[in-house]
């Protein structure tokens, strides 16, 4: 009867913990650089906010994800970078640029998807947890809002969603691991398990 008290108990606080991870903030949080000024927009699950994409790319468009086990790999257009994970030989971390084009082909990506209303993150059943798992932590400014967007496959369910970033951040890493400079990185070894 214990162990049951005790899982009973375990689950309630999982439970409580797990929540649809979008956040529009004004205040400037430690993802969100100073220079940007925000403005404040309340947005989760329940929300009847909408937030739309305005058409045309606006000039302060940038995006960070952090994506992975541990969110270790990131690409960062804020600063220009992009970081890897080599698993047992630690994290290298290089200058990668975006064009222009491919900008404005991830920010009509991000349209199509219409990111800031994506709310069914967490999948509805979570009767199932895996180690490792990945998890993909964005940060978007658009048009002076910026989001902070998060998800993972911990509860080994992806909902649909979850799976419109996961697209939109296989397609962002692709377009990366094409460059040069990501190519010249070390290659990764070893793995998670």
């Amino acid at each position: 009867m214990r162990k049951i008290y005790i899982m009973f108990i375990s689950l309630l606080i999982l439970l409580s913990a797990c929540s649809n991870n979008i956040d529009m903030n004004e205040d400037n949080s430690e993802n969100s650089p100073s220079e940007f000024p925000l403005k404040k927009v309340n947005l989760d699950a329940t929300s009847k906010n909408t937030v739309s994409l305005p058409s045309e790319m606006p000039n302060d468009f940038n995006f960070s994800i952090n994506f992975g086990v541990e969110g270790k790999n990131s690409i960062n257009t804020f600063n220009d970078t992009i970081q890897k994970d080599l698993v047992t030989d630690g994290i290298v971390t290089t200058r990668l640029q975006l064009t222009k084009n491919e900008m404005t082909m991830i920010y009509n990506k991000m349209r199509e998807i219409n990111i800031f209303e994506l709310k069914a993150l967490e999948p509805s059943k979570l009767d199932c947890l895996q180690t490792p798992f990945e998890t993909d932590k964005w940060t978007i400014i658009v048009d002076g809002k910026i989001a902070n967007i998060e998800w993972s496959n911990q509860h080994c369910v992806v909902t649909n969603d979850a799976k419109k970033l996961l697209n939109l951040r296989q397609t962002v890493f692709e377009l990366a691991k094409s460059k040069k400079e990501y190519q010249k990185l070390p290659k990764v070894k070893g793995g998670y398990s």
